[in-house]
């Protein structure tokens, strides 16, 4: 049994793809296998893993083929893992270096969700570190995120779980991760690597979707936290941070487009 199992998804997104698979082949540190979910491109992506499972040989699974969506993806692909950690690389992210897989697993652990730092790689190719915490309390999840895409999961919690919700575009990882945390008492830790480079273009920083992501949020918020903590945790410095850093994004989208047009 491999100690990772790599998850891809991708959806017409094969310049994208390319540049994810060219970082997982040049990892160093090779007890992984990797699954792939295509949802069934048009450009040309199909093509594309087949030349990478031709030639590659971590690639223990991979399928093209329409479904509901990214989270009905990664269920694929949880179904498919037999590594002890699921890590969750989409299309179009990568792994900063061919040491990433080296510097997470030096380190000796058993927690169930283990997170490190996120680098965010912006549309001008200006690249920000956002280093977070080894504590985690609930108004920081309330009101912020761990970097899922440097985020690795027991494969068993997520299999005990079933895996993502699918009744959600945009929040179902960060809902996964809230409850397993908040509420399921998951034990978690922090590793201060950066895995993996993100790119500032996916749903959940686009201003298009900030609306279905405010939305969907309160949902899971009120499912996970009575209305008094939800008052309490207002005031919190969590609240004040994330206040601060939305209206920071958004003006500087808002600027961005404007720039463009």
């Amino acid at each position: 049994m491999p100690k990772l199992s790599i998850i891809t998804v991708n959806l017409n997104n094969n310049v994208g793809f390319i540049k994810t698979a060219e970082s997982v082949v040049a990892q160093a540190w090779d007890d992984y296998e990797w699954i792939i979910i295509d949802g069934g491109s048009t450009d040309g992506s199909a093509d594309v893993i087949r030349e990478y499972v031709g030639k590659f040989a971590k690639i223990t699974f991979w399928c093209s083929e329409k479904d509901g969506g990214v989270y009905f993806g990664m269920n694929k692909g949880i179904a498919r893992a037999r590594g002890e950690y699921c890590y969750f690389l989409n299309s179009g992210d990568y792994l900063c270096e061919s040491s990433s897989l080296n510097k997470i697993f030096e380190v000796d652990f058993d927690e169930d969700i283990v997170y490190g730092d996120m680098m965010l790689e912006k549309e001008n190719g200006k690249r920000v570190i956002r280093k977070f915490g080894n504590t985690i309390r609930p108004p920081d999840l309330q009101y912020g995120i761990l970097p899922h895409q440097n985020m690795l999961i027991k494969t068993n919690l997520l299999l005990s779980t079933n895996g993502y919700k699918t009744d959600y575009r945009i929040v179902s990882d960060w809902e996964y991760y809230t409850t397993a945390i908040c509420k399921n008492k998951a034990s978690y830790r922090h590793i201060p690597v950066v895995l993996a480079i993100n790119q500032d273009g996916g749903m959940s920083n686009d201003a298009r979707f900030w609306y279905i992501q405010k939305a969907e949020r309160k949902i899971v918020i009120k499912k996970l936290f009575p209305v008094w903590l939800r008052v309490f945790y207002f005031f919190s410095m969590a609240s004040l941070r994330s206040k601060i850093d939305k209206v920071g994004y958004r003006l500087e989208k808002v600027l961005r487009n404007r720039r463009m047009k």
